[in-house]
């Protein structure tokens, strides 16, 4: 195998970009380099190109190795993975969330490059095989629920940084964010979500900023039926409601007016005979 230190920066990148139009089946567009002291695999924000550490990180990686880990980035779990807000969670998060994302990366190289599995075990030993159509929930609430426990998660260069197709929320923001919290909301870390809609409750976390309680005893009483009719017969109104002498009469004009017309109006029928009109 050919060392990548005896290889051309040009020369990485282009076979790197073949490597990664022709696993991902066209979702990724090419390969760039990237340098400097935290350089990593991983995309940008459109998913469409790989990122390459130029040097490589570690000096026993071959050719073979840097072509695992642009499989690891051609992984479909990565787009499943594109549409939630990562940057909300814990940076401890992250990394189960990484480890997790990683096994199912895993099993995709292993079902579709078997090839690389011996790469991929002399690398990373200890990564488990996950199941290769695991929806990006499950992933994300066993992230959480590894992130919970007191176990070590190690961080492996080849195994890269998660999508982010979001920005991180700023800290003046997000600091003003979290002190204008309206009562529905919860400090608690939740799962992240592609569209953040407030609902009800406060998700058994007891928030600070939640309104006074309601106190029905303090509240008017309300005026119950029998008390409006007694209102009604000592004002000496009759009939369900009060009416207005001006509308009743008018109404009383309208209304006989409306039965002269109908009387005067013989109305014809389907068979196109006419009645007689009704004599007064």
């Amino acid at each position: 195998m050919v060392e990548p230190a005896g290889m051309s920066a040009m020369t990485i990148e282009r076979s790197c970009a073949l490597t990664a139009v022709a696993f991902s089946e066209r979702r990724r567009e090419g390969a760039r380099l990237v340098t400097g002291a935290k350089r990593s695999f991983g995309l940008n924000t459109s998913l469409s190109i790989v990122h390459v550490p130029y040097p490589p990180v570690a000096h026993d990686w071959t050719r073979r190795t840097l072509t695992c880990g642009v499989a690891l980035q051609c992984s479909p779990s990565k787009d499943r993975l594109a549409g939630y807000r990562l940057a909300e969670l814990t940076a401890r998060e992250r990394c189960a969330l990484t480890l997790i994302e990683a096994g199912v990366a895993l099993g995709w190289i292993t079902s579709r490059w078997p090839g690389l599995l011996p790469e991929m075990r002399r690398m990373l030993p200890d990564l488990e095989i996950a199941d290769v159509d695991m929806d990006a929930t499950v992933m994300l609430d066993r992230a959480i629920e590894l992130a919970r426990t007191r176990q070590s998660l190690p961080e492996h260069p080849l195994l890269g940084t998660l999508p982010s197709t979001f920005r991180a929320p700023r800290g003046l923001v997000s600091a003003l964010r979290r002190y204008g919290r309206m009562p529905w909301t919860t400090t608690q870390k939740r799962r992240p979500r592609p569209y953040s809609v407030p609902v009800g409750g406060d998700g058994g976390v007891r928030n600070p900023n939640l309104p006074p309680p309601s106190r029905p005893d303090d509240n008017d009483l309300d005026i119950i039926h029998n008390a409006r009719k007694e209102f009604r017969i000592r004002s000496g109104m009759r009939g369900p409601r009060a009416s207005c002498p001006i509308t009743s009469r008018w109404s009383s004009a309208a209304r006989a007016v409306m039965l002269t017309t109908a009387r005067r109006c013989p109305p014809i029928f389907g068979n196109g005979s006419k009645s007689t009109p009704i004599a007064r």
